[in-house]
């Protein structure tokens, strides 16, 4: 068993093994939750599950401590996308609901299981928010 695509981030938790993936294809599109099961030391392989969209270039994930969700912080790196156009993603956290995995589901089922987030709603209040004694690192 092989991994097609660049990961940036693995982690396991209750059985499963989850790899974020990044878009080879477009660095600045979407990117990927990759679950397998463990490896397998008589079969010598671990066995894909699922494959779930989440925000654009995920970069870290980690479990909850009860295994039920997985976090998944999105970048949103800039860049040029196929079409050689540049592309500035905002970056998002994803949550996916791991609990109902334990299953079969179909893709869209799995798919179902995450919500993204992202943080534009504060883009307006930012002089506001910075009077409160929040940090803004990039304002622009």
């Amino acid at each position: 068993m092989s991994i097609d695509t660049p990961g940036s981030a693995i982690a396991t938790c209750d059985g499963m093994v989850v790899v974020a993936s990044l878009n080879f294809w477009n660095p600045s599109g979407e990117g990927n939750i990759l679950v397998y099961t463990e490896y397998d030391t008589e079969a010598l392989d671990m066995t894909w599950r699922y494959n779930m969209t989440v925000g654009n270039t995920p970069v870290d994930i980690a479990f909850t401590p009860d295994c039920s969700k997985l976090i998944v912080a999105n970048q949103g790196f800039h860049g040029l996308d196929r079409g050689s156009f540049y592309n500035n993603p905002v970056g998002s956290v994803s949550v996916i609901n791991f609990q109902p995995l334990k299953g079969e589901l179909t893709p869209a089922e799995a798919q179902d299981l995450v919500t993204t987030y992202n943080f534009t709603q504060f883009d307006d209040m930012s002089d506001e928010l910075v009077l409160q004694g929040v940090r803004w690192v990039y304002k622009g």
